[in-house]
């Protein structure tokens, strides 16, 4: 089969998505910086690895030689400590631009290049509507999704401009095995009444309520570790959180069908995590208590997945229950099949 170059191969989607393309007989080449720790995920892989960075355009050029399909997963994502700004800015603009303008050189070579988006170009804390197709407006209120915002557009003038062929897929949350645990945690729901949960503009804002994140903490005091959230309706928060193994299918699924070209997909899961139904599974796997907790505000946070399982097919297998049991079961040092974030 053809070579595929991956940016941000060594990702907790990166990787995996490079095991699975090997297993699909794809030629793979992995982009990887040369002095990233995770590099050593692609060990024991058939993968080329291929050390460079973004900001550095001959690099780029070369890793793009011989080359038929781009997953560009190549972004930062949650700046590590003593980055700056302007760095993150580098890596991911300029090197963005980089990409696209090799790739607009090999517009008869490529037959598909994807950018890695993602539902924060939505914004899950600013939901105009649930669930959010893709034309939701993307009003983004971090720096990372107005950065993939960026991308998206700097993509399509490739595309008009020299016929580059392009697709978007945009991404859920997508905790490793190592994390998914952690995302249930009470610590983690009070963790968001912190951030957004006193901001007006915010649909989880309760006005009048100025602490939030109370109750939460109250109940963590109690000695509970997990909670469900509900709001004065009694209604579960909820939220799209996704397996790795359906993030790669939809990136496969992108880069393989020809009705993916010049057009952007949600590729989340096959349906938004409710606290109430994961709680009391996670709770009984480890033997330990919940709560239910009542408070104003509710989280309410879903992507529309049905233009992407119309037009190439994607069919996520991976409910919230099989993420859960892939967490435990790499708490407990079996080995997943999958690669940590």
């Amino acid at each position: 089969m053809s070579k595929v170059l991956v940016t941000g191969a060594a990702g907790r989607i990166g990787a995996n998505l490079c095991k699975t393309l090997v297993a699909r007989g794809y030629d793979v080449r992995g982009f990887v910086l040369p002095d990233d720790p995770k590099a050593s995920k692609l060990k024991g892989l058939d993968v080329e690895v291929f050390f460079g960075d973004l900001r550095d355009a001959e690099a780029v050029d070369k890793a793009m030689e011989g080359v038929e399909r781009v997953a560009h997963l190549g972004y930062i994502m949650g700046r590590p400590k003593g980055m700056s700004r302007a760095t993150e800015f580098e890596i991911n603009i300029p090197g963005t631009f980089h990409m696209l303008e090799s790739a607009a050189k090999r517009v008869d070579q490529i037959a598909c290049f994807l950018f890695a988006s993602t539902n924060a170009t939505y914004d899950a804390f600013h939901a105009q509507y649930v669930p959010m197709d893709e034309v939701h407006p993307q009003r983004p209120y971090t720096w990372y999704g107005s950065q993939k915002v960026l991308g998206e557009r700097m993509l399509e003038g490739y595309e008009r401009e020299y016929g580059l062929r392009g697709t978007i897929v945009r991404f859920g949350t997508v905790p490793g095995p190592d994390e998914v645990l952690g995302h249930f945690e009470a610590r983690t729901v009070s963790g968001l009444l912190r951030y957004v949960g006193t901001d007006p503009t915010s649909p989880m804002y309760a006005p009048g309520v100025d602490k939030p994140w109370e109750p939460i903490e109250k109940a963590m005091a109690d000695g509970y570790r997990w909670v469900i959230p509900r709001n004065l309706q009694g209604q579960s928060w909820f939220q799209d959180i996704v397996d790795v193994r359906d993030t790669v299918q939809g990136i496969i699924c992108a880069l393989e069908g020809e009705k993916a070209i010049g057009e952007a997909f949600n590729v989340t899961a096959p349906w938004a995590a409710t606290w109430e139904e994961s709680i009391p599974y996670i709770a009984g796997k480890a033997g330990e208590k919940y709560v239910d907790v009542t408070i104003p505000n509710m989280w309410a946070f879903a992507c529309d997945i049905s233009k992407a399982k119309r037009l190439i097919g994607y069919r996520p297998e991976y409910d919230v229950y099989k993420l859960i049991d892939s967490g435990f079961a790499y708490k407990a040092g079996e080995d997943t099949g999958l690669f940590p974030a």
